[in-house]
């Protein structure tokens, strides 16, 4: 079944005009990157996938993939969408450097949640905003998380020296906690206010460093003082 399921999630990417393959090109790292000239050679998004995704279920990762590929590259611009508001789920996660982090340690703070991954080209797009939002957000105690899908982390770190986040980047990888946040494409962004309670939620890309995306981050925080 699921090979049948990657089968077929294989031939779509091949035929959609807006596919994985369409959205970039790859350099000589095997990556994806925007801009023109000649791309690399790959078999599949599949083949490319499987070096690095030990652990993470088959059937997780099709659906990931299917997403980031419907979403296309620039299906959803502009703010974020509220949501009503819910205490987000727990994790307990390492960092590249084996620290282990929980959602408790952020209690109190305004916290942005990023799910991506290394072979999401939307995702790869949209960290470098979010770099440069980072370091408006962090003086004013806005947190940001990168929660990485199913890459190991000797694949991650191998990424980041392309493709730098200066803000903390967490392991998923079996796609657990991914799964209990309830992310159904890549990337996909969770905000919580400092109650712990997520209130906003963007899937797909968007422009973290817009003026009016950042103001509406930061209304967040005069309210949440009030629970000091």
């Amino acid at each position: 079944m699921i090979s049948q399921a990657r089968k077929t999630l294989g031939e779509m990417v091949d035929r959609n005009e807006h596919s994985f393959y369409s959205l970039s090109r790859f350099d000589h790292t095997g990556w994806p990157v925007d801009g023109c000239g000649q791309a690399a050679q790959v078999s599949s998004p599949f083949s490319y996938l499987g070096h690095s995704l030990t652990g993470l279920t088959w059937s997780i990762l099709s659906f990931a993939l299917f997403m980031s590929v419907v979403l296309k590259a620039s299906a959803t611009e502009g703010l974020l969408a509220a949501v009503r508001p819910l205490p987000a789920p727990a994790f307990r996660l390492q960092d590249l450097e084996g620290r282990n982090h929980q959602l408790h340690d952020y209690r109190g703070r305004v916290l942005i949640v990023n799910f991506w991954a290394s072979w999401c080209v939307p995702c790869r797009r949209e960290l470098p905003s979010m770099n440069r939002a980072w370091t408006v957000l962090k003086p004013k105690g806005i947190v940001m998380l990168a929660i990485n899908l199913g890459d190991d982390a000797e694949a991650v770190k191998e990424f980041l020296n392309d493709f730098p986040i200066d803000f903390p980047v967490l392991l998923d990888h079996r796609g657990r906690i991914s799964q209990r946040w309830q992310v159904r494409g890549l990337p996909t962004t969770l905000v919580l206010n400092r109650r712990g309670e997520i209130v906003y939620r963007a899937v797909g890309e968007r422009e973290w460093d817009d003026a009016a995306l950042l103001h509406q981050l930061q209304t967040l925080q005069p309210e949440s003082r009030k629970l000091d």
